[in-house]
């Protein structure tokens, strides 16, 4: 979530080994539409490795795109859902995570699974 209660992702794809101030480092792309009115919501970020392409999808609608500087800095290191990260931490539930080996689409969100109205799912 950035500072206005609007869902956010980042991702670092800088060389491994050099830090702040390297391009590639802490890129963000914010969705205009907030999401905190009690509700749940699906919300999806997906990333092409090939174009570079970032994604940010609210219940199902494709919201915020960008290219990311270079490739995705793939670490060791824990994957943080929900964790600040330079706005501050998500304040809510969280359930059914899901990680996918492809590039899926709105359609696909619906589709891959059958949820109950009201489900949030937050698909990386």
């Amino acid at each position: 979530m950035d500072n206005t209660g609007k869902p956010r992702v980042r991702i670092d794809s800088q060389p491994i080994g050099s830090g702040p101030g390297t391009t590639g480092f802490n890129q963000s792309w914010t969705s205009p539409v907030g999401v905190e009115d009690g509700q749940w919501h699906h919300l999806a970020f997906t990333y092409q490795h090939d174009t570079k392409t970032v994604r940010l999808y609210v219940d199902y609608v494709e919201r915020r795109y960008g290219n990311s500087h270079s490739n995705l800095v793939y670490q060791t290191d824990v994957l943080r859902i929900g964790q600040g990260a330079g706005g501050r931490s998500f304040d809510g539930w969280i359930d059914e995570v899901r990680i996918s080996d492809e590039v899926l689409l709105p359609q696909d969100f619906i589709t891959q699974h059958l949820y109950p109205t009201g489900t949030m799912i937050l698909i990386f």
